[in-house]
């Protein structure tokens, strides 16, 4: 399209030449509004993954308390040493995953792991 300080009096005089300047500025329009689209749709794909990782965040810190609770509560509400044991394990795993998935489809998080 054309340059900010472009004076619209020096338009091409043909209108061959005025219809190519024409089809060139609804080109790039298009293109333009492609290049929207695209980061609209990666802007959806990252909120999305953004709201899953939460929940499963949610879910971990909810099951974290219960085993919590489990550990220090009272002693008909504990579970056994090696159940416990294993519990917490499985949370830790599962934290690394998130963490690995996220470094994966982060780019700031990726550069921060690499440092």
């Amino acid at each position: 399209m054309r340059a900010a300080g472009d004076d619209v009096t020096k338009l091409p005089k043909g209108p061959a030449a005025l219809r190519a300047l024409l089809l060139q500025a609804w080109r790039e329009r298009e293109g333009i509004a492609a290049e929207r689209d695209l980061a609209a749709q990666e802007r959806e794909r990252v909120e999305r993954e953004r709201d899953h990782a939460l929940a499963r965040n949610e879910r971990l810190l909810a099951l974290l308390a219960k085993l919590q609770r489990m550990q220090f509560g009272r002693k008909s509400e504990k579970l056994p040493e090696d159940q416990l044991h294993f519990a917490f394990e499985e949370i830790a795993a599962t934290l690394a995953a998130n963490q690995a998935e996220a470094e994966k489809t982060s780019p700031k998080l990726r550069a921060k792991g690499t440092e």
